[in-house]
């Protein structure tokens, strides 16, 4: 968050997009400099609402948020293998991977594994690292910012995936009152970027088209609505 906060301390004005906790973290980035950001894009990132917020927030505070839900998957999950092939060949038979687009797993692949001294590759993320992110999801700091940046008039807008499994966790319907009109559906699961590459990459640079248009012809800041056919056109 710290670079993203330095990015936008630097730019007159910035868009903030972020995926998944990367949407929690540009919301309180852009809620620690509200009069230096524009705009922000979160991709499938829903908020616990109703009880589901009440039984995160008590988990967390118990500790039971290490026992059940993804922070314990997280831990056991297999994080070794005795060469980058095996390490395809692993991925490349999970279900949710064979969604992504072509070339993806490739970058996945060359980025996100990396060699261990003993000559076998791991991931870059140590497992203990995703655990812990699990347990402690932010959902209470970064609503808190959504709620900041609307007072000034910051647009903020959720791009979610039909399929996504979060979504159903964190309360479709919810999330879709809550941002909207800024929402947008695409027909994908929870990894957007990875299996919409192409298409997402349109929605990113039609949001960005729209942004400056928008200073340009104001020479300031203002709420922006964007639909659906305006992101995808």
């Amino acid at each position: 968050m710290g670079h993203a906060q330095h990015h936008a301390a630097v730019n007159a004005a910035s868009i903030l997009i972020g995926h998944s906790l990367g949407g929690y973290l540009a919301l309180q980035t852009a809620a620690a400099a509200p009069h230096k950001i524009t705009y922000v894009v979160m991709i499938d990132s829903p908020f616990p609402t109703g009880w589901r917020a009440a039984l995160l927030t008590f988990s967390q505070m118990t500790g039971l948020s290490y026992k059940f839900g993804p922070a314990p998957i997280a831990a056991r999950r297999r994080h070794t293998w005795v060469s980058r092939n095996e390490a395809r060949a692993f991925f490349a038979a999970k279900p949710f991977v064979q969604k992504w687009r072509l070339g993806v797993l490739d970058d996945f692949i060359d980025h996100a594994i990396i060699d261990t001294p003993d000559g076998a590759v791991t991931l870059r993320a140590p497992r203990d690292a995703e655990r812990d992110i699990y347990a402690h999801v932010v959902h209470k700091r970064a609503r808190g910012a959504l709620g900041q940046l609307r007072k000034h008039n910051i647009a903020i807008h959720f791009i979610a995936g039909k399929q996504s499994e979060e979504m159903r966790l964190g309360g479709y319907p919810a999330n879709r009152t809550l941002f909207s009109p800024h929402w947008t559906e695409l027909d994908a699961g929870h990894l957007i970027p990875l299996e919409m590459r192409t298409r997402f990459a349109r929605v990113q640079s039609r949001t960005r088209s729209i942004v400056e248009k928008d200073l340009r012809n104001r020479g300031g800041y203002r709420q922006i609505q964007c639909s659906r056919n305006a992101l995808l056109a």
